[in-house]
């Protein structure tokens, strides 16, 4: 059975987590990472429905975007939101524009905190 990439990603991700891991992941994103999505009006492009646009505020979905990378400042997640790291001047990495004015700033410090949680401190 073939899995698409992101799907494979993901389950190469999770089988590397230490026991527990994964539930104190899930349980981070849902009390911290949730919330401050949610304050920066994420849900309102990010959630199925009307204008709704991928990825899904999801944890297994974002976990995703948030293991492609080597530490909690240097990935995919943080440098989307931050609007890092654009190929192309005049063209934002996140259409919904930068929702992090410095990468200490929310949501990106809590997204930086659940790449510890998920991963540890370094990779």
């Amino acid at each position: 059975m073939r899995f698409p990439k992101s799907t494979a990603l993901l389950l190469g991700c999770l089988l590397a987590l230490p026991a527990g891991a994964a539930e104190e992941g899930e349980a981070f994103f849902a009390s911290e990472v949730m919330p401050r999505l949610a304050e920066n009006g994420c849900v309102m492009c990010h959630s199925p429905g009307r204008g709704y646009v991928r990825p899904a505020i999801e944890y297994r979905e974002l976990l995703t975007y948030l293991a492609m990378g080597q530490s909690a400042d240097n990935n995919v997640l943080v440098f989307r939101l931050a609007n890092l790291r654009s190929m192309m001047p005049g063209r934002p990495t996140h259409f919904g524009g930068q929702r992090c004015a410095t990468l200490e700033a929310e949501p990106c410090g809590t997204l930086m905190k659940w790449w510890e949680v998920e991963f540890g401190d370094e990779a």
